[in-house]
């Protein structure tokens, strides 16, 4: 896989707080990694799966396994008043009908997520903490790519929090999310947004990405939800050519169909890059 581009893609979503590197500090930036991270007519595939692992064990269950695909459909979108917008189309390919579509206001600054549509289909069930995979319908998987994934959604749902409208119409947020901040240096950090929860992002530094695309250099981006889901942790991984790894990790209490405890897991939510195409 052929990487000649200086920039990126960061999806769904949301940081941590300022840290101070000191003046002598360097940004790591594998060959030029920049929140201006879409070009028109970039589409990305990713597998997108999410197991569940009891604490101290070796077993894992698979809760849900799907392909998504994110393309760039638009560089000089509209909504809420702006122009000037990337627009970017998230779907499954086994239902091409039900696309996700966000619009970012992108900049050599920043990424920022500043409106959305959501198709017409039922949110999510909570993810089943019995092991049993049917636990999270398959388009909640891949509409993660843009947006919030399957995990956080379902630790909001369950602590009450306001989930995000269902509609075909163009939704402004009313508080628009940082997707990425220049510089992309190992320390930086940013709160992304705080409405309908604080959401914090820090550049972990560099990392080495392995997966079906082959193996890259990659700047993590890290998310947290420090008051709503203090578990709950999230990782991006990006190089010049865009989004190649999200993992998603939370730590639950395991409970039998009768609501007893049984134990604590963790549950993983992995995208994974297959093939980027510009």
């Amino acid at each position: 896989m052929v990487y000649a581009r200086a920039a990126l893609f960061g999806l769904l979503v949301v940081v941590l707080c300022a840290c101070d590197l000191g003046a002598g500090s360097e940004p790591y930036l594998p060959d030029g990694v920049s929140p201006a991270v879409f070009e028109h007519g970039e589409a990305w595939t990713y597998d997108v799966v999410v197991t569940q692992s009891p604490v101290d064990t070796s077993a894992v269950d698979t809760l849900g396994d799907v392909t998504a695909r994110m393309e760039v459909a638009d560089m000089n979108g509209a909504a809420g008043g702006r122009s000037g917008l990337v627009v970017l189309d998230v779907y499954r390919p086994a239902a091409p009908d039900t696309v996700e579509r966000t619009w970012y206001d992108q900049s050599p600054d920043s990424l920022v997520d500043v409106a959305y549509t959501r198709p017409r289909v039922p949110w999510a069930q909570p993810l089943l903490r019995t092991g049993r995979a049917e636990g999270t319908p398959p388009e909640r998987l891949a509409r993660g790519v843009a947006g919030l994934p399957a995990l956080v959604r379902r630790r909001l749902a369950s602590s009450g929090t306001r989930m995000q409208t269902t509609s075909d119409s163009i939704q402004v947020r009313e508080d628009s999310r940082v997707v990425l901040q220049a510089p992309l240096r190992e320390g930086e950090a940013w709160t992304s947004f705080r409405v309908p929860f604080r959401a914090r992002r820090f550049v972990a530094g560099p990392a080495t990405v392995e997966g079906p695309a082959g193996m890259v250099e990659a700047v993590e981006v890290v998310t947290t939800l420090p008051e709503t889901a203090p578990s709950l942790r999230w990782s991006d991984y990006y190089t010049e050519d865009g989004l190649v790894r999200r993992v998603v990790t939370d730590t639950v209490e395991v409970r039998g169909p009768g609501g007893e405890r049984q134990g604590s897991a963790v549950t993983r939510e992995a995208y994974d890059l297959i093939t980027y195409e510009n």
